[in-house]
């Protein structure tokens, strides 16, 4: 909804200056969904936060900058979230799906805690395993000038920063 919200804004010469993607639908919800997904020609700046990469968020890198807290190839459950098959949008099926509005209130809440650390893919921030000069904030310091994917591990509750802690990839 908020891709083609921008769009429209645009479409009146209206250029909304940020939206912040909550973990944007995903696989689940092709075909479903009759609006163009949220993309970079959104806004003038789009960040993404992506916590439910398996099941209802997506995986692509869709902003301008994309954040992946927790993000593991083979699992993309966030930590502190329950094991097992539930009733579909159930709050526990939800949990890590949700996580990304409690990610981005508490960055919002507490501006320099949320950091990640940039790299190309998953892989390349596994291999800097949290050696980088390229940090940004979930919130409101969410840096305009850099584009890419940033990446962190966070708490199984809040407060979920992990300070410089959660510039390392989570262990395999």
């Amino acid at each position: 909804m908020m891709g083609e919200a921008g769009r429209c804004a645009l479409d009146n010469d209206i250029l909304i200056p940020r939206i912040t993607g909550l973990d944007p639908s995903g696989p689940l919800f092709q075909g479903l969904v009759k609006y163009p997904a949220l993309d970079k020609a959104s806004a003038y700046f789009v960040d993404v936060i992506h916590t439910d990469t398996g099941k209802y968020g997506s995986k692509t890198s869709m902003g301008t900058v994309d954040f992946y807290p927790n993000y593991k190839k083979t699992n993309a459950k966030q930590p502190g979230c329950p094991d097992g098959k539930f009733e579909q949008l159930s709050p526990e099926d939800r949990c890590s799906h949700d996580r990304a509005v409690l990610l981005f209130c508490e960055g919002t809440r507490n501006p320099h805690t949320l950091m990640a650390a940039g790299a190309k893919n998953f892989d390349d921030w596994q291999k800097q395993n949290g050696t980088t000069d390229d940090i940004n904030y979930i919130g409101p310091l969410t840096d305009f000038t850099v584009s890419g994917n940033y990446y962190l591990t966070t708490n199984s509750e809040s407060l979920y920063s992990k300070g410089e802690e959660g510039l390392k990839p989570p262990s395999q």
